[in-house]
């Protein structure tokens, strides 16, 4: 390399990164491969394995805490998400996995490299006793043959076959330093076209001077691999590619979303602060048989002193008093934290506790000098009022009052449910399986945002429907709907049902519960209440209500517009362009007509040029297309690991005793370091500006309201829904969904004029069918189904479980189930860095909860029906 001018003299070996292979032998290749990466050599890389977060990451982390170096690190559960060394050297391991959600094997195929292929290796083979081995190739269990999937076994036998008949020869050493040499070549040429593709398509060609030479370079492309996962990624590209500058406070914030909402950062009341305010006019109504009036938000707002900022949270005209409530958090209480009050920040206004409560010592003094009474309640002092007095704590309960309203508690996910376990098409059905096209993608390009900031409504509601954004309230399902409308998340699952107590007890009885006791009491995206309203629910009472006066929305006439449009549609073009011609374009004309059509619905022109397959383009488009909204939902407050030295005993009982963080566990990782898990309490959470909870909710919200319009339309036809799917019986003369392949339209599942004759579901997530032309499927979330587990988990075995007898001779419920067994169970032990292989049995057996099974049929109702 030229180092004047930073150029090949030569060019490097083809098919390489102009850098050599290094290969490591023996039994110590951790501590050889950590030594070599994780030197000054090396000062500055990113390095890249596929599954690191499962597998190769745990050996990475063992070395560097055998060897007393630091890392960040961030998990996922067990999974190692990230490795980051510092020390000098700024290394960075990325699990490629996160990027590219497939298997190794499939990486040539979805980026067209033709002349790679995984190849087959005995795992079970290799022991240090076989290290040395050449003969005949191994028994075909060595690989592990029976866990592979129907169609890999069939292919992996045929080559074995084809091995063992010409009597090859297999050297282990050989065999196995060409199968890794093999994984890696995959692995780096799939990143690497990953990486020029996507930062081709994000960046732009410009001409630069170089020692005033003139020379094209690509500038501004987003490299994928600055990130840690895809959604990442497409989060960058839509911030750098298609947020406009007027649309950054809009979607963003200056300061952010509020995780927790905006009620306390815009000088709104506490839930708390208005039940203790209620109980001292009812406590002195008590006393002296006269009611005070307390002027507060709920009533006539709280009152603003002329020429200040403050207001006040309740105020007593009649005996001229000031009431005023301190969360103990936002005014700096020195009993809750006594300790850092310098140190410790609050998490939204970067004020200390100190300083916290200097101005809360000084408003109260500016309130005194009007000559007004003074009385505070500190919230811990509230919490043991409503601990030690019972008479207060009854008449605080009897208030029909809410905690503010949490966006977070409108995000919901998809919804997805068997409603019939077991059908059987009957003479003249057919049983449709239809899907979504890219139904997430659809919604983030036609439907209604909010953006900028919301009007926070406390009282004097008006009708829902004059409102847009997200509402606190209590509404009355109605009865004999059978598909409820409104999500609730109920005993850790999400539920759609009629009755929030009969859900809440799995209530198999009808129900016979009060209104007040079936009521549901939420909080959901303004579009869902209105699908609800129509359906028959009534709303009892609005608590809140986050309200948008501007909104922005796709606009289908000129083909442009909304907050995502432009995004979806760049990735949607290169993504239809690199799926090729549809199948019935044969001609010109064909071609012409397709074109047209699909910018007549779509709004996107097509070039024709660019018209054709590219594996490795499609496959870019489709995850940026489906990974995108998924960021604005992330949760802020993650569980965090940090590794301390001997050497660093002061910043561990830091820690320990900061009185914003909660330590969950601590645990010796070596002879020299400790590792402590911990997180941030409550409302001492860090804002992540990156999020957005609204979009999110909103996203899910419009997902759900589209999928119900098409359960609405088959009522009690549908056998079994997904968040993007239907599973439903078809009559002649039924009313059918409009079906079609552009973004957003229903699509079969099926073959062409295939159809499902008989259907069985154990619940959410696992169900399987019988096709017209004799095929079967199986799916079950959760179990890997393997050659060997498809001999147990299978049609007919699910068919036997879920219709077989539900009661025994003593009208006992029988529990029946199926044993698959993973032999070779790859477990993680997050506490030591140790990976381990044990035997795993798991149990596969009907668990339906979300709904009422009818006796004597497969067919259920919601609860409360």
């Amino acid at each position: 390399m030229d180092s004047t001018r930073k150029k090949y003299i030569d060019p490097p070996c083809e098919n390489t990164c102009g850098f050599r292979e290094t290969v490591f032998r023996g039994n110590d290749l951790t501590d050889k491969f950590g030594i070599w990466l994780f030197n000054e050599t090396h000062k500055g890389y990113t390095a890249i394995a596929h599954n690191m977060k499962g597998y190769d990451g745990y050996f990475l982390l063992e070395y560097l805490l055998a060897n007393s170096i630091i890392p960040k690190v961030i998990y996922a559960g067990s999974k190692i998400m990230y490795l980051h060394v510092h020390r000098g050297s700024n290394i960075r391991v990325l699990d490629s996995l996160n990027f590219l959600p497939m298997k190794l094997a499939a990486l040539p195929k979805a980026f067209g490299l033709e002349e790679l292929k995984k190849g087959y290796f005995p795992h079970f083979f290799n022991t240090r006793a076989n290290a040395n081995y050449v003969g005949p190739y191994p028994a075909a269990h060595f690989y592990g043959y029976d866990m592979m999937c129907a169609r890999d076994r069939q292919d992996f036998l045929a080559w074995y076959d084809e091995k063992r008949e010409r009597d090859e020869i297999f050297d282990f050493a050989k065999e196995i330093l060409e199968y890794c040499h093999s994984d890696v070549d995959i692995l780096r040429q799939a990143c690497l076209k990953f990486r020029e593709i996507l930062m081709n398509i994000t960046g732009k060609e410009e001409v630069v001077f170089d020692e005033d030479l003139p020379e094209k370079k690509l500038v501004g492309g987003v490299d994928p691999f600055q990130h840690i996962t895809i959604a990442g990624v497409c989060m960058q590209v839509f911030k750098s590619k298609f947020l406009q500058e007027e649309w950054r406070v809009k979607v963003r914030g200056e300061e952010g979303i509020p995780s927790m909402g905006y009620g306390p950062f815009l000088g709104q009341y506490s839930t708390e602060s208005i039940q203790w305010l209620s109980w001292v006019q009812e406590d002195h109504y008590r006393k002296t048989n006269h009611r005070l009036y307390i002027q507060h938000a709920l009533n006539e707002g709280e009152l603003n002193l002329p020429g200040t900022r403050y207001t006040l949270d309740g105020y007593c005209a009649e005996t001229n008093t000031a009431y005023e409530f301190h969360g103990c958090y936002w005014h700096g209480c020195p009993i809750c934290f006594p300790i850092q009050r310098r140190q410790l920040k609050h998490a939204r206004t970067e004020r200390s506790m100190d300083e916290l409560l200097a101005l809360t010592i000084k408003k109260r003094r500016y309130i005194e000098s009007l000559g007004m009474n003074y009385v505070c309640m500190w919230e811990h002092d509230f919490q043991t009022l409503m601990t030690r007095n019972p008479e207060a704590a009854t008449f605080v309960r009897s208030l029909d009052l809410q905690e503010r309203l949490n966006p977070r508690d409108s995000f919901f996910g998809g919804r997805t449910n068997a409603v019939k376990l077991h059908y059987q098409a009957k003479e003249g059905e057919k049983i449709h399986y239809l899907d979504f096209c890219s139904l997430y993608p659809s919604v983030n390009k036609y439907a209604r945002y909010p953006v900028k900031e919301p009007k926070i409504i406390t009282r004097d509601f008006t009708d829902i429907s004059e409102y847009f954004g997200l509402a606190k309230i209590k509404i009355l399902p109605p009865r004999k709907l059978y598909h409820p409308v409104l999500p609730q998340k109920i005993n850790g699952k999400l539920t759609f049902s009629l009755c929030r107590t009969c859900a809440e007890k799995q209530q198999q009885e009808p129900c016979q519960c009060s209104d007040e006791n079936r009521a549901i009491t939420g909080v959901f995206c303004t579009p869902e209440i209105e699908k609800a309203l129509e359906c028959g629910y009534q709303i009892l009472k609005i608590y809140e209500v986050y309200h948008w006066d501007e909104t922005s929305q796709y606009d289908v006439e000129r083909g442009s517009g909304g907050i995502f449009g432009e995004y979806i549609n760049l990735f949607l073009k290169i993504k239809q362009e690199a799926s090729g011609w549809p199948a019935w374009v044969h001609t010109v004309d064909d071609a012409a007509s397709y074109l047209e059509e699909y910018a007549l619905r779509e709004g996107i022109q097509l070039d024709r040029e660019n018209i054709t397959k590219n594996p490795a383009l499609r496959s870019i488009a489709q995850l940026l297309l489906n990974s995108f909204w998924g960021k604005f939902g992330q949760r802020h407050n993650m569980s965090q690991t940090s590794f301390f030295h001997d050497r660093e005993a002061d910043r561990f009982f830091q820690l320990l005793s900061d009185p914003a963080k909660d330590v969950k566990n601590f645990h010796i990782a070596s002879s020299e370091v400790i590792q402590v898990e911990w997180q941030q309490k409550g409302m001492t959470t860090r804002e992540n500006y990156q999020t957005n909870v609204f979009i999110a909710s909103f996203t899910t919200c419009w997902a759900r309201v589209k999928l119900y319009e098409v359960l609405q339309m088959l009522g009690e036809r549908v056998l079994y829904f997904d968040t993007d799917s239907v599973i439903f019986v078809s009559r002649s003369g039924d009313v059918e969904p409009e079906t079609g392949s552009f973004l957003g339209q229903l699509t079969s599942e099926l073959e062409p004029s295939e159809y499902i004759t008989e259907f069985v579901s154990g619940g959410p997530k696992n169900y399987a069918y019988r096709t017209s032309r004799g095929k079967e499927v199986c799916k079950i979330r959760g179990f890997s189904l393997n050659y060997m587990n498809s001999q147990k988990l299978n049609f007919p075995a699910m068919l036997e479980l879920v219709t077989g007898p539900r009661h025994g001779e003593e009208n006992e419920p029988t529990e029946s189930n199926i044993v698959t067994v993973n032999p070779h169970k790859i477990v993680r032990h997050k506490q030591n860095q140790k990976i381990y292989t044990r035997s795993e049995e798991k149990a596969y057996k009907i668990v339906y909860e979300k709904r009422v099974i009818q006796q004597d049929t497969w067919n259920t109702l919601p609860y409360g029906y």
